[in-house]
């Protein structure tokens, strides 16, 4: 009986290696190069992810932005011919989420809204007062259709009814502006 040798310096054949198919691919589609069909519950979910890294982003990039740019520019404007005044004190309402008049619960506008007042008193005044401010300026929101806040010139016209909301708190003569660094409609 002759046994078969192999001879050590024989070069030796590689075997075929797989890769594994991507994404739960079958090793057909992997090979074919096709891509495998993905469930249809993932749109919704890249929709919601979306909306929300974008609300993130407003949030936490551009409104810090915007509202840094409004006193850094003061100085810049003082300097022109029709100078403003400095601006004057702050008082912010962040997070407000309502429900707009008429949309059943089915669209959501989300809001922060800025007011700037000329003295210290009414700054005071409106920080003593915040859940009343904050209550008064959703009422505002919520008062609004979905057609009124989609129109054009929706928001100077918010603008103008919520000064008008929350001057009665404020002392006589104080002056007002009201700003909305975030206006988000879904």
């Amino acid at each position: 009986m002759t046994t078969a040798r192999a001879e050590p310096d024989s070069p030796r054949r590689a075997e075929p290696t797989t890769n594994p198919a991507p994404d739960g691919a079958s090793s057909e589609e992997a090979a074919a190069g096709t891509p495998a069909a993905r469930p249809i519950w993932h749109a919704p979910l890249l929709v919601v992810g979306a909306a929300i890294a974008g609300i993130a982003v407003a949030r936490f990039a551009v409104v810090p932005r915007l509202l840094g740019h409004t006193t850094a520019e003061a100085p810049a404007a003082e300097s022109t011919e029709h100078a403003e005044s400095p601006p004057g004190r702050l008082f912010r309402i962040d997070n407000i989420v309502v429900n707009p008049s008429g949309s059943q619960g089915t669209r959501f506008l989300m809001a922060a809204v800025v007011i700037e007042v000329d003295n210290e008193a009414a700054e005071a005044r409106l920080r003593e007062r915040e859940v009343q401010v904050r209550d008064m300026v959703t009422a505002v929101f919520e008062s609004r259709t979905m057609e009124m806040l989609t129109t054009p010139g929706a928001r100077d016209s918010l603008k103008r009814r919520l000064a008008d909301t929350v001057t009665p708190l404020l002392p006589p003569r104080t002056s007002i502006k009201v700003y909305l660094p975030q206006y988000v409609i879904q």
